[in-house]
């Protein structure tokens, strides 16, 4: 916690846990003061000196039914909460915001049960609080929208898009998850296994790479493509070949049409085969997510040279929070709701798929049998997937760009014989 100050409070009947990034505490309190909401916040924002925090009770139902009925004698008191429910911000002009959760009343999250010992919940909640950027409430999606506003704090901001509305069957979606397979070659099919290749944190590594309209889009109709803006253009997509993964998702063609956003067009344009815009609605682009993007690759790869029960949660959490925060781009509500955003991730991560198959294509003369999102199934005659990888080029590891080996079948498994060869 910034300042000395700490990032985590659980608070029980009896005693209150305390964690931040440099150390640990354990106190015992009155008995009852939980229930004494205007004491406990402003106990929680002295001990939250040096920024938000999050405070979570040990009650449920009935404590939640006790603060709710103080909320007159708090906002007289100067806090003030949206509503009060299982996880609720209260913030007071002269104080740090204090995130309360009541653990009798919330499911198990990535990062924590609620049902696990106080101690470890606190320093869990520090635990993120540090590497993340921001403070976990209520959902990892919720806390990595918190982590990237908190990124821009005294900097200038991009357009959130707050009070931006979308009508039902807006069109605009992009290409999204990229779900193909096909049937094999005969000679595919007597090699006489599949293996599956997992990209590494692919959400993550297109978040910190994608450029998207850092201002509110705007209509900018029939006008050349223009890599130094973001957002989505309508076009007739180029011809596909059939036993080749599409580019642009057949899906979202519509009367021969179809919108894409910033990577698909980029990657169009680099094979040489962008056709003419139809519309557009388009902003400046930029790279927002850079260092939020690092900061929360670093926490990923310390999840995972670190051992224990306690880091394989804190390392769901954090996979959870990058997937959770792009999705969460596109639901109205929240903190960002920025639709354009969402889906030119999710296009910068399909691309960048594309490219590691065409990668393989190219120097091993090989295609996918199947893409799934961020995985990609090839034919071997290696039973072991570790040498199947060596002989397509494709790099096993934890960093960004490499791969994982996500799954291994005979052929016969993999297409449940019904698939055929030909």
């Amino acid at each position: 916690m910034k300042d000395g100050g700490w990032s985590a409070c659980v608070l029980g009947e009896f005693n209150a846990y305390l964690a931040s990034a440099a150390k640990r505490s354990e106190a015992m309190v009155t008995p009852g003061v939980l229930r004494d909401a205007h004491h406990t916040l402003d106990r929680a924002a002295r001990l939250f000196k040096g920024g938000p925090g999050v405070l979570a009770l040990l009650g449920g139902r009935d404590l939640l039914a006790s603060w709710a009925g103080q909320r007159g004698a708090l906002d007289s008191a100067g806090w003030t909460c949206t509503a009060v429910e299982s996880w609720t911000t209260w913030r007071r002009r002269d104080a740090p915001a204090v995130h309360v959760a009541m653990l009798g009343t919330i499911e198990p999250t990535p990062l924590f049960n609620p049902l696990d010992d106080p101690r470890t919940i606190a320093v869990q909640l520090a635990w993120y609080a540090d590497v993340m950027g921001g403070e976990y409430l209520m959902t990892p999606g919720v806390a990595g929208h918190v982590a990237i506003k908190a990124a821009f704090k005294g900097k200038r901001e991009p357009y959130w898009g707050l009070k931006d509305i979308r009508r039902d069957g807006d069109e605009r979606q992009g290409s999204g998850d990229l779900l193909w397979r096909r049937a094999p070659l005969k000679t595919e099919f007597a090699e006489g296994y599949v293996h599956g290749f997992d990209l590494r944190a692919a959400r993550l590594a297109a978040l910190g790479v994608v450029e998207v309209a850092w201002t509110k889009l705007e209509p900018t109709g029939q006008v050349a493509y223009d890599p130094d803006r973001a957002g989505y253009w309508l076009i007739p997509p180029p011809p596909q070949h059939k036993r080749h993964p599409p580019i642009v998702n057949p899906d979202s063609v519509h009367d021969r049409l179809a919108w894409v956003t910033g990577p698909i067009m980029a990657d169009l344009a680099r094979r040489n085969i962008l056709p003419d815009v139809i519309d557009s609605w388009t902003g400046v682009a930029k790279r927002p997510f850079r260092t939020i993007a690092e900061r929360w690759d670093a926490a990923r790869l310390a999840t995972i040279e670190q051992r224990g029960a306690a880091m394989t949660c804190a390392h769901d959490a954090v996979k959870a929070t990058y997937r959770e925060a792009a999705g969460l781009m596109a639901r109205p509500g929240g903190s960002i709701y920025r639709p354009d955003w969402y889906h030119a991730t999710m296009d910068r991560q399909r691309v960048t798929v594309l490219s590691h198959a065409e990668r393989i294509a190219k120097t091993h003369e090989r295609r996918p049998l199947a893409i799934h999102t961020d995985c990609l199934w090839y034919a071997s005659t290696e039973s072991d997937p570790e040498k199947a990888a060596d002989r397509l080029g494709i790099k096993l590891g934890h960093r960004l760009g490499c791969f994982d080996v996500k799954s291994s079948a005979t052929t016969a498994e993999f297409f449940k014989a019904k698939a055929g060869a030909r």
